[in-house]
């Protein structure tokens, strides 16, 4: 964050004005209870927090599913999540790209089904005799980097669609609902998880749950405006 402390300035000189914890409350209420007014927005955070999920239980079950369902050492999970970390940053990169030209929307709607297809390869790296050990192991790297790329896409080109739809002078505030939505979502996707995996004595039972978020996540796109 240093650079950009140090590099990038203000376009206006900030309005300096008296701080109230009460006035800061007041204003949270006023935003929520104007939140119909702003449909497309609200119907993009009910989106986000579901396929957040997903994402959220992916980052924090990543390491566990390749070492019990894949018998990852701990030096090749270590190499996993190094890799996963290095590819994310030129993911977002090149998504946040592809959003300028086809819009953030559309950008989401595909980062969707290339998560559905790492579900989808997850689960085939999983199934009892379709790979060998070394195959499983190789097939799942593929999976981890198309994951790593879509991490890296999904939350920047969903920051941006917020920016997007939120009122000239409001981001803030909406923005603040998008991280409460996130913070809720990395609660539940990991507990889901956790009872699947503990219910059926399986990982890649479990792994279907997250393809449900997806799902539900991209079904709930449908109903966000184009931009």
């Amino acid at each position: 964050s240093i650079p950009v402390f140090l590099l990038v300035r203000d376009r206006n000189r900030p309005v300096r004005s008296a701080f109230s914890f009460g006035a800061g409350w007041n204003r949270i209420a006023t935003t929520v209870r104007e939140i119909g007014n702003h449909r497309d927005l609200a119907r993009f955070l009910l989106a986000f927090f579901f396929f957040n999920n997903a994402v959220s239980t992916i980052i924090v079950f990543a390491v566990a599913f390749s070492a019990d369902s894949l018998l990852f050492s701990t030096g090749e999970n270590i190499a996993l999540v190094i890799v996963m970390n290095v590819v994310a940053a030129p993911g977002a990169s090149v998504f946040g790209r592809i959003a300028g030209r086809i819009g953030a929307r559309r950008t989401i709607i595909a980062t969707l089904f290339m998560w559905l297809g790492v579900v989808a390869g997850a689960e085939m790296a999983a199934w009892p005799g379709l790979f060998t050990a070394s195959g499983a192991k190789l097939w799942f790297w593929g999976v981890a980097v198309l994951a790593s790329l879509c991490i890296g896409a999904i939350q920047s080109t969903s920051r941006t669609f917020v920016g997007q739809l939120a009122p000239e002078g409001r981001s803030g505030e909406f923005f603040g609902f998008m991280a409460f939505a996130g913070r809720g979502s990395a609660i539940l996707g990991p507990l889901v998880f956790g009872m699947a995996s503990d219910a059926f004595s399986s990982q890649r039972v479990a792994v279907l749950t997250i393809g449900l978020f997806f799902a539900v996540g991209l079904f709930l796109m449908r109903f966000v405006s184009r931009r």
